[in-house]
């Protein structure tokens, strides 16, 4: 996980953002799909 990545799960941990609802990225096979 890049450092911006690990900043803005940091924050949306502490629920800051919760307006929005937000998931983790989910690899399928050989992608990655970002939701």
């Amino acid at each position: 996980m890049t450092k911006a990545e690990l900043i803005l799960w940091n924050e949306l941990k502490k629920k800051r953002l919760n307006v929005y609802k937000f998931r983790r990225q989910h690899p399928i096979l050989r992608c990655v799909l970002y939701f």
